[in-house]
């Protein structure tokens, strides 16, 4: 038996970890709690919010954090007056067409509830649906240039099928995206 270690001879090696862990851990939440965190989170978007003209624009993607993100945003901007949502917020999400048809469905749905809620409370937020082009396509690029297909535990780069920025060309957000961003 080591006795050198950190841990103690009688506890066992996974419950020292667990300890040690627990007491090292940093949060975000330590200084202000988490109420007030997410208070002063909520605060800070509505005043960048209300701070200039630039669209607002959100990925989402429906995983944990492009949601906690979008529900700290909505909510920050529900508190507002109806008359001080003045600016569309652009909830953007990308189908690659090569994702998980659960995982797909799941997004699909999350907008659909979305869209629906954003009507009833009054919310600025627009959703869009980006997919690549035909030709841009992962499989179009996989088959259509005559790759392998995939085998098990392999991995394969495909130099060609790289993706490429779907960007925003809806008439009307194109050129203001580009200005906010840029």
């Amino acid at each position: 038996m080591n006795t050198s270690s950190a841990n103690p001879p009688d506890r066992p090696a996974a419950q020292a970890q667990s300890i040690w862990d627990a007491n090292t851990r940093r949060s975000a939440f330590d200084a202000l709690g988490f109420r007030k965190t997410v208070a002063q989170l909520q605060e800070e978007i509505r005043v960048l919010y209300a701070a200039d003209n630039l669209p607002y624009i959100i990925g989402y993607s429906g995983g944990k954090d492009s949601t906690t993100t979008l529900q700290l945003i909505w909510t920050a901007i529900a508190a507002l007056p109806p008359d001080r949502r003045r600016k569309t917020v652009h909830v953007i999400s990308t189908d690659t067409l090569v994702e998980n048809p659960i995982v797909s469905a799941w997004v699909g749905n999350s907008i659909e509830i979305m869209g629906k809620a954003a009507d009833e409370q009054g919310m600025p937020f627009e959703h869009r649906l980006l997919r690549p082009k035909l030709r841009d396509r992962f499989w179009v690029n996989l088959i259509g240039r005559g790759y392998p297909a995939l085998v098990e535990r392999r991995r394969l780069v495909l130099p060609d099928a790289d993706p490429q920025p779907l960007g925003l060309r809806q008439p009307g957000t194109a050129r203001h995206v580009r200005r906010g961003l840029g």
